[in-house]
C-alpha cells in the first residue's frame, strides 16, 4: 500500500484514533503525515503548468511528447527544464499515445494464400 494512501486514511480519522498510534498501525513516521498534511494545505507548485501541457495534449490529440511539448513552451515564452516537463507529464498522466505503423500490402494481394506470384514454384 503507498504512504500517501495511509496517510490519507489516518488523515480522515485523525480525531477518532491518537496520531501515534495510526502510525505506528501503518508503519508510518508521523514527520510523513505532517509533511502530507502541509501538502494539502499549499496547492501544488506545478498546477498552472500542468493545465498548460493538458489544454495543448487536448487540442493535438495527445501526440506532443515531453520533447515537442518543451519546444512548444518555449515557443510561448515559457523555459522549463525537459526533465521538470517529463515528471509533470508522468505525475499528472499526461503522456503521448503511442501511434502505431500501419501495415502495408500490394492491391491485388492475398495475405494468407502465402503465394509469392511467381509460376512454377
Amino acid at each position: 500500500m503507498k504512504p500517501n494512501f495511509k496517510y490519507a486514511v489516518i488523515h480522515r480519522h485523525r480525531e477518532c484514533y491518537p496520531l501515534k498510534q495510526m502510525c505506528q498501525f501503518f508503519e508510518v513516521s508521523r514527520s510523513g503525515y505532517y509533511k502530507y498534511v502541509k501538502q494539502l494545505v499549499h496547492p501544488q507548485k506545478d498546477f498552472e503548468l500542468a493545465e498548460k501541457i493538458r489544454a495543448k495534449q487536448e487540442v493535438c490529440q495527445k501526440t506532443y511528447g515531453y520533447r515537442r511539448m518543451k519546444l512548444w513552451l518555449d515557443s510561448e515564452g515559457i523555459v522549463k527544464n525537459p526533465k521538470t516537463i517529463l515528471r509533470i507529464v508522468h505525475k499528472y498522466d499526461l503522456l503521448s499515445e503511442i501511434r502505431r505503423r500501419k501495415k502495408w500490402r500490394r492491391m491485388g494481394e492475398d495475405k494468407g494464400s502465402g503465394h509469392t506470384g511467381r509460376c512454377g514454384t
